[in-house]
């Protein structure tokens, strides 16, 4: 659809997990790209949030465990015919680098929370302006520095997270890919759907015109739609077509 807006819902939670971690990356990188201090400022707690979020003590086993998963599964298809040999190659060697760096890993931001800087930044950044150039002057020197030294600072705390950040976004990457599209219709704004397999991730995609958005719940076996005006704010009894793509849970 042109002009459309694309909705992801979590039914299981790891993939609820792993489209958080998505998220404040995305956050991270778009605050990092930015051109002027400020946004770099901003970058601080966003960053603290993706710590806190990794610092589960059970995620990089867990993330481990599915890498090997992937690469079994990965494997496999290797023996199908008409494959790219290539291509799963080359992912083959992704998943199996990024096991390696999930084992080799320190705890998740036991390197951040050593940094002195950062925990003088952190102990103020949740209060309500509590980050600004007289609370914090050494933060105030840091965005004084040139955006090339600013750039390479940010960059070096986030790749103490790369190994779990990275291995996140590929397996996001093979649950979307492993789903096709339909298309389908909200009948009177409403749509119920029971899986045969139970399911990781939805997707829809609604064009923009209809002026209203879905609200999604339900579980990997179940779930259902309702389409809501984005101008009222009230449920929508319009038959609404939309695009929907379903993404089977892995092992």
């Amino acid at each position: 659809m042109s002009n459309s807006t694309l909705y992801e819902h979590p039914l299981n939670e790891r993939t609820r997990f792993y489209l958080r971690v998505e998220q404040l990356v995305q956050a991270l990188e778009d605050c990092r790209n930015g051109d002027c201090p400020s946004a770099h400022r901003s970058l601080f707690r966003t960053l603290f949030e993706l710590c806190d979020l990794l610092e589960r003590s059970d995620i990089k086993g867990e993330l481990a465990k599915q890498v090997d998963q992937s690469l079994s599964l990965v494997t496999q298809w290797q023996s199908q015919p008409g494959v790219d040999q290539r291509q799963l190659q080359a992912l083959v060697e992704t998943l199996q680098r990024q096991g390696r760096a999930l084992l080799q890993m320190e705890r998740p931001g036991s390197t951040l929370r050593q940094d002195r800087f950062l925990s003088q930044i952190r102990q103020r950044v949740n209060l309500a302006g509590g980050a600004c150039g007289f609370d914090l002057p050494r933060l105030q020197h840091w965005l004084g520095q040139s955006r090339a030294q600013r750039i390479q600072d940010i960059d070096a705390w986030l790749a103490t997270l790369a190994p779990l950040t990275e291995a996140i976004a590929l397996q996001l990457q093979l649950i979307r890919e492993c789903s096709h599209w339909e298309n389908r219709v909200a009948i009177q704004g409403q749509f119920l759907h029971n899986a045969d397999h139970p399911l990781a991730l939805l997707r829809i995609r609604l064009d923009n015109h209809y002026g209203c958005y879905p609200v999604i719940s339900g579980h990997k076996s179940r779930f259902s739609l309702n389409m809501m005006n984005a101008g009222t704010g009230s449920a929508e009894v319009r038959n609404l077509p939309f695009s929907l793509s379903l993404s089977m849970e892995t092992p």
